[in-house]
């Protein structure tokens, strides 16, 4: 049995639960399967996608046969063809490490092979518009995003922002709340932790849940925002600072952040500099401590800032 459910504004089928995200009635626009066989040609051409901080690869792919693989280290191997992405576990990887990489990572990676503009980010919303916090793995987007949350804003991506339409209506695509923040960043953003769920067996990051709309409760809040701007971040000065990037910066920018499944495909990357050249979003760079004690005053320089252009 296939349940249904929603994330990137798709719809996702899939033959086993998935606790993270809300379920949902409608045809599946992708179908998750979990026990798959994949079939892994030995003669393909592989090429390391992701690396570890110590440069040994974390993620490899190769396309054969018009399917599109991957290998993440010893957990997984996931293949991706139209509409389907088929799981199968490695060596004794559990349940919600294999979750994580589907739900984190294949499907973003799967949007952005279909030509979907798919930027690594979290976002977070206040109505109608959102902004955009973009930046490299550690840099504190979650954090941040967590405490935005406590300013009145709401969470609608922790790592993975779809953006789609044209100016000046840009739009930002909710993937799923929920964020993934260390305990100590969770307490910092005074996040109520009793919903909370292991990440990956390799993470010591937590998976913060919201509550869960009842069956009764109308669904208030729109799926797709307007984007009022993305914010790079960049850590490790001594003080806030807001610098706007000319255009074509910001849409490099965006490129610099955007998932891209093959970094050889020459095609693929020009597509993908033209639709970020059509959204050409406004793109703040935001230099500022990395510090947990000033974390709260950071969020809240970010929250004046975003207010005073629309948010």
């Amino acid at each position: 049995m296939l349940l249904t459910y929603r994330a990137y504004g798709r719809t996702i089928a899939s033959d086993r639960p998935l606790p993270e995200l809300e379920t949902i009635d409608g045809a599946a626009a992708i179908t998750v399967t979990w026990n798959a066989r994949a079939q892994f040609a030995a003669g393909g051409r592989w090429t390391t996608l992701w690396r570890f901080s110590t440069e040994e690869p974390w993620v490899t792919t190769a396309q054969m046969n018009g399917v599109r693989y991957l290998r993440f280290d010893r957990f997984a191997d996931v293949a991706l063809s139209p509409r389907r992405i088929d799981v199968a576990r490695r060596g004794h990887a559990s349940d919600a490490t294999l979750r994580h990489l589907v739900l984190d990572q294949a499907l973003p990676l799967a949007l952005a092979s279909d030509g979907a503009l798919v930027v690594h980010a979290s976002a977070v919303a206040s109505g109608a518009r959102a902004i955009a916090l973009a930046g490299r793995a550690g840099v504190g987007k979650s954090t941040l995003a967590a405490l935005l949350a406590s300013e009145g804003m709401r969470v609608i991506a922790d790592d993975g922002v779809l953006l789609e339409g044209r100016p000046p209506d840009v739009c930002v695509v909710a993937s799923y709340p929920g964020l993934r923040v260390y305990r100590d960043s969770a307490q910092a953003a005074g996040l109520d932790v009793t919903h909370t769920a292991a990440v990956a067996e390799y993470s010591r990051k937590i998976r913060v849940i919201p509550p869960r709309r009842s069956q009764d409760q109308p669904e208030t809040q729109p799926e797709t925002m307007t984007l009022t701007a993305i914010y790079s971040l960049i850590s490790g000065e001594s003080t806030v600072r807001f610098e706007k990037l000319p255009r074509r910066d910001a849409v490099m920018e965006v490129l610099a952040n955007a998932y891209r499944i093959d970094p050889g495909d020459r095609l693929g990357l020009e597509a993908q500099m033209d639709a970020a050249a059509a959204v050409a979003p406004d793109v703040w760079r935001v230099s500022y401590p990395r510090d947990l004690a000033r974390a709260a005053a950071v969020a809240s320089a970010i929250a004046v800032h975003a207010r005073g252009l629309g948010l």
